[in-house]
């Protein structure tokens, strides 16, 4: 008689994880790609193997030089053919990244009875000329009305030696953005919001590259298909005064108010704010969405992880802060980010007014506000010649 045995206490079963990044990224600014920088742990008989897809084609590298990948993205191609973080380390150069969106697929293995999974966190440093340190701020989102007419984006700042800053928007129509654009490109443009973006750009670190009393203004026709004299709104964004704020001042030089009045409004707020390791809830092993409490918040900022791992492969809605995907049951998702608090526009008193010339204030007794806006209205067919907002304690 034949004896067969079934099953074995030999078997040895693995945690696997696929990440395929849906976020990539944008060398086509740069024009040198250093190296990379990487983070994370990796617990004795686990692994990490990473490779990239750029234009729909896969590669890794091969005694440091981008090689395409003959295989396909799958876990058990990657696990075993991709890049280890050893290899990446040594890498002092990346020339084929220059001028690329470039995808990272990440594979994480580890047995059953491993009590800590891998972990990684990847970034590469870039340069646009020399050596350079390259930063992004982004605004808030900032709801205009319905078929707001941009008259006009002014940047207002100092750069202090060979610093630079260089300000974009990106305007939505309907439920649509368009892509980052200059702000001069904006005037004329016909939005219902509006958002900032600058890059900063310094050469040294010890100080003496900085940039100064950085300020965006923006006006607007509140109704593009109204008379454009009759309804404008004017806007200016103050980042960070660097103090305890408590009284607004604002004043503004017109041409003589004939049937028409001017409205003033301040948003005093704390400074951005992090939430750091913040539970959205626990997945479950279908397509879900999860919001993030904060509507506003810097989108460069934002790091999800899964039980602890970091996790890349998401869907994100700007406009409503959800979070879409698809994982496995039963782990915990957790977000990081920097966020700005909600606004809190407060109409200022005009306590002064003369024929071309008008003020507003604003006291406030609340503490830590340290940010500041202010908005005006022209209702009727006055001009506005200049207008200046300061803050104090």
């Amino acid at each position: 008689m034949t004896s067969l045995k079934f099953g074995s206490d030999s078997f040895q079963f693995r945690k696997r994880a696929l990440f395929k990044s849906k976020n990539f990224w944008d060398f086509t600014d740069y024009t040198s790609v250093k190296n990379f920088e990487i983070s994370g742990t990796q617990p004795e008989n686990t692994d990490r193997r990473i490779i990239f897809q750029i234009d729909d084609k896969l590669y890794r590298f091969v005694n440091s030089i981008l090689d395409e990948y003959p295989y396909r993205g799958e876990f058990e191609d990657v696990i075993k053919y991709g890049n280890t973080v050893g290899e990446l380390l040594n890498i002092s150069d990346i020339p084929a990244f220059v001028g690329k969106k470039v995808f990272t697929i990440i594979a994480l293995d580890a047995p059953s009875t491993a009590p800590v999974f891998p972990k990684i966190k990847i970034a590469v440093k870039v340069s646009s000329y020399n050596d350079i340190y390259t930063s992004y701020e982004f605004s808030p989102i900032y709801q205009l009305e319905n078929n707001s007419k941009i008259v006009s984006v002014i940047e207002r700042k100092t750069e202090n030696g060979n610093a630079t800053a260089t300000s974009y928007c990106r305007l939505k129509n309907n439920s649509d953005w368009s892509d980052w654009i200059y702000l001069s490109e904006a005037q004329n443009k016909i939005c219902s919001a509006i958002q900032f973006k600058t890059q900063f750009v310094l050469t040294t670190l010890d100080g003496t590259d900085n940039v100064e009393n950085h300020t965006i203004t923006f006006s607007y026709i509140d109704d593009a298909a109204k008379n454009a004299a009759k309804f404008r709104n004017f806007y200016t964004k103050t980042e960070n005064c660097g103090m305890d704020l408590k009284t607004c001042y604002l004043l503004i030089n017109h041409s003589p108010l004939e049937n028409s009045t001017l409205q003033a409004f301040v948003n005093l707020t704390k400074s951005k704010q992090r939430r750091e390791n913040l539970l959205l809830g626990t997945t479950a092993g279908i397509e879900q969405t999860l919001y993030l409490p904060d509507k506003f918040f810097a989108q460069d900022t934002l790091h999800v992880e899964l039980n602890g791992v970091p996790f890349f492969d998401f869907y994100f809605n700007t406009e409503n802060s959800a979070l879409t995907f698809t994982a496995p049951a039963g782990q915990n998702v957790t977000a990081s980010y920097d966020y700005f608090p909600a606004e809190n526009w407060q109409e200022m008193t005009q306590d002064f007014s003369e024929l071309q010339k008008t003020r507003f204030t604003f006291r406030t007794l609340t503490n830590n506000l340290q940010d500041a806006a202010v908005k005006f209205k022209v209702n009727g067919k006055s001009d506005i010649f200049s207008y200046a907002a300061g803050f104090s304690a």
